[in-house]
């Protein structure tokens, strides 16, 4: 045990972290403690972990460095209950006392993580995360409305970032509370009031990072069911890149960042005009590429013979035309001499069949009174019928007496 202070001593800062360091060790060499994992961070640089072990009423910090780290079967996160082993030691420079871990198991989900797995499963089922409902951003957003509170980091970068993209878009902040009892009510009711109102083309809705209690508000039925049923198009940007909330499931577009979710939903005004530019530069050269192409083909029509001799070649075509209409009288001629040699031989014939002419050779033929139809059976008439007989001067009544067959 290590020799107790002396009272009369002035020790340094350095002094005293450095003798309940000595304390700590020798009491608690090696101590294993179970809790729920709170405030979980990986630093990318160092690879060490860093986190707290809560219960019901405290908090313990927690170290895991990277060698040990390493050797993890399970990714820590936010929720989880796990049990620690490791010494208790003071981070000298802060004063402050944590728990160097040197294993970390996994003993099971917490509250919390557990509700999260189950309402996710559940709203899963009703295809409220289904990839078919995520609808595209629009692409030139002239609105652009952001759910969050109203102080903080969070909304400076969206409007930054925004605003350095496309400096004309208009900013529409629906402020709410993002944290606490009422946040989820409150999230959910921003969402609803932009779609009532039709005042944006896209939303961000956003905070910035936390624990799995700091972002609960964004896992609640509530919030997810606004965000799903949005007809206005939805970025979340809830936390940190490794941060993972329902709403990001339920949105159309989930950013790592607020500031991400900025960078995609506003277009970038430098990079379009550069497209148009780029567009203007080729259309300009495909309209000089075909003016001058059609120059060379004037000019090859110009020094062709064709255009070099136009009285030479109207004359061409004038003669052509005579030649053509001298053809087509004769054509024509000769084919109504044809045609009129066979009109007098029908008419000859015709003239031959004619009824005048058996009348002038001494017949007569008989019509039906009064119709004056030509009768031309004798079945066809009765004793006292009245008929008229043509001859080739005139004609003369008559009245059937008897009718005989033909011999």
């Amino acid at each position: 045990m290590s020799a107790p202070a002396d009272s009369r001593r002035v020790y340094t800062v350095t002094e005293i972290n450095t003798l309940a360091q000595r304390v700590l060790h020798e009491t608690f060499p090696s101590v294993r403690v179970g809790g729920e994992i709170s405030g979980f961070h990986h630093h990318s640089a160092s690879g060490h972990m860093y986190f707290d072990l809560k219960d019901g009423r405290c908090v313990l910090r927690c170290a895991l460095f990277k060698a040990n780290a390493r050797r993890l079967r399970f990714r820590p996160a936010d929720g989880l209950q796990v049990e620690a082993t490791g010494r208790l030691t003071i981070y000298e420079t802060r004063g402050s006392y944590q728990l160097v871990v040197d294993e970390l198991a996994e003993s099971g989900l917490g509250e919390l993580q557990r509700r999260f797995e189950e309402l996710k499963a559940r709203l899963q089922a009703e295809g409220l995360f289904d990839e078919a409902r995520k609808r595209p951003l629009p692409r030139y957003p002239a609105r652009l409305g952001v759910v969050t509170s109203a102080g903080g980091a969070v909304l400076h970068d969206i409007v930054h970032v925004a605003r350095r993209r496309w400096p004309g878009i208009r900013i529409i902040l629906c402020p709410v509370q993002v944290q606490g009892a009422g946040a989820a009510a409150d999230v959910a009711r921003g969402v609803e009031l932009f779609n009532r109102a039709g005042a944006a083309d896209v939303l961000i809705v956003a905070r910035g990072g936390g624990s799995l209690e700091d972002l609960w508000a964004f896992n609640e039925e509530s919030v997810v069911r606004a965000v799903a049923a949005s007809a206005i198009p939805v970025v979340s940007a809830v936390g940190h890149e490794t941060d993972v909330t329902l709403c990001d499931f339920a949105a159309d577009l989930r950013a790592p960042t607020p500031s991400a979710a900025a960078e995609r939903a506003v277009p970038e005004r430098a990079e379009h005009l550069r497209h148009l530019a780029h567009s203007r530069g080729r259309l300009v050269r495909g309209v000089l590429s075909a003016v001058a192409e059609r120059r060379l083909t004037l000019r090859a029509l110009q020094r062709s013979y064709a255009l070099g001799r136009p009285r030479d070649l109207v004359a061409q075509r004038m003669q052509t035309v005579d030649e053509l209409e001298r053809r087509l009288g004769r054509a024509v001629g000769e084919r109504l001499a044809r045609h009129g040699d066979a009109l007098g031989r029908a008419r000859a014939r015709l003239g031959a069949l004619s009824p005048s002419r058996v009348l002038q050779r001494g017949f007569c033929y008989v019509e039906s009174a009064p119709a004056g139809l030509p009768v031309a059976s004798a079945a066809a008439l009765s004793p006292g019928d009245a008929v008229r007989l043509v001859f080739r001067d005139g004609r003369a009544g008559a009245r059937v007496e008897t009718v005989e067959g033909a011999p």
